[in-house]
């Protein structure tokens, strides 16, 4: 038992250093992969987010929820897709242009497409992009 709770106590010590905690804890299986991936891709993420420089937009397209943090000459996609349909958002229809590198930071359901134009989603599926 003494050791169940050291173990506990580890875990929730480096989910807090992370900085994503499930609610309820035991969960399930699905709902700590979502959460370690969001965790790990926080340290990318939080430049943009936390920077006070940065500017900030939101936009929806086709029921794809998109905010977006701009910090110098790059920008942070952060988009979930709120239909029960595949979607595609394209950077020009963000307002972004094509050509600059585009980083992959959090797949929970999206994907960058070979021509690096545009985002898929699934069904309800998020993710993170970094632009430029």
């Amino acid at each position: 038992m003494v050791a169940l709770v050291c173990l506990i106590r580890h875990v929730w010590a480096f989910n807090i250093s992370i900085g994503v905690i499930p609610w309820n804890i035991p969960t399930t299986s699905d709902i700590r992969a979502y959460a370690s991936k969001l965790a790990m891709s926080l340290k990318l993420m939080s430049p943009f987010i936390l920077s006070p420089s940065a500017s900030f937009r939101q936009i929806t397209i086709n029921g794809v929820d998109c905010g977006l943090w701009t910090v110098d000459s790059q920008t942070l996609i952060l988009a979930t897709n709120t239909n029960y349909a595949n979607e595609i958002v394209t950077l020009s229809s963000l307002g972004l242009p094509t050509g600059p590198a585009i980083a992959q930071v959090l797949d929970t359901g999206s994907s960058l497409t070979p021509s690096q134009n545009e985002f898929t989603f699934t069904s309800v599926g998020s993710g993170g992009f970094i632009v430029g």
